[in-house]
């Protein structure tokens, strides 16, 4: 049996699993190379190996300690590890300054390089602007992977929707203004007057009260409604005001789209 005296908070927390994809959690290198030897031996008596060139290890720190640590590489018995900066698992890109913003800036990149693709589709003519707007959903499908764990600042939820614009205008095209005799681009308002459809914020919103819904729906032993009630280990003015702060902006989203 692995280890099951590591702790996030007052949960007990050290490996997630899905398929062959393991991450092991530790506090400290310590108890890094005690999950880690007690994997391998597990995984020997199966005649399993471990690839060590897709094995990584990431310190999630602050970002004024993240100096302290200068080791590019770990070793534990034969295997060296190398330490990186991000890494990507099951989709979702984790920093080690527990921020989202390589992810997120991954996910546009991603819905860009979407968007790039479809360009002769939003050009054609003989295409019906029915049948683009069912393609741009896989532009969103792109862009709002995994949102409904992403801190959004202000800027961020800019240039989304800066973005959703760019390809709602290719789509509907511009329009002729009889008073000037010339065309013009469409207006915010008027492009969303037209789709009949929540903006990228607002998608990204019911898919996180979605989310919750579905997590407190859960059995109590499972992993993500343990987490989101675990005590953080720090005061509980803090703990409390966060959970409170989360609650009330999921009411606020209940009442803003009937859910």
């Amino acid at each position: 049996m692995v280890p099951s005296d590591i702790k996030i908070g007052k949960e007990e927390l050290n490996i997630l699993a899905y398929a062959y994809d393991i991450a092991i959690i530790g506090k400290n290198e310590i108890e890094i190379r005690k999950l880690f030897v007690e994997m391998e031996n597990i995984a020997r008596k199966f005649r399993l190996q471990i690839n060590q060139e897709k094995t990584k290890y990431l310190i999630v720190e602050r970002k004024n300690s993240l100096k302290k640590y200068k080791i590019g590489h770990l070793k534990i018995k034969n295997y060296k590890i190398e330490r990186v900066e991000n890494f990507k698992y099951l989709g979702v890109i984790l920093h080690e300054e527990n921020n989202n913003q390589t992810d997120l800036q991954e996910s546009t990149n991603n819905a860009n390089k979407t968007y790039f693709m479809l360009q002769k589709f939003f050009k054609n003519k003989y295409i019906s602007k029915k049948l683009k707007l069912i393609l741009k959903n896989t532009i969103d499908k792109m862009l709002t992977y995994a949102s409904e764990i992403w801190t959004l600042t202000k800027r961020d939820r800019k240039q989304m929707n800066i973005f959703e614009r760019k390809v709602y205008r290719r789509i509907l095209g511009p329009v002729y203004k009889n008073e000037k005799e010339n065309w013009r681009i469409l207006t915010d308002r008027e492009i969303y007057a037209r789709v009949k459809k929540p903006t990228i914020i607002e998608t990204i919103r019911i898919n996180r009260v979605c989310w919750f819904g579905h997590v407190q729906r859960m059995e109590e032993n499972r992993i993500p409604k343990r987490v989101l009630y675990m005590n953080l280990g720090t005061t509980r003015f803090i703990h409390s005001f966060i959970y409170y702060a989360f609650c009330q902006s999921i009411q606020g989203q209940n009442q803003t789209y009937r859910i």
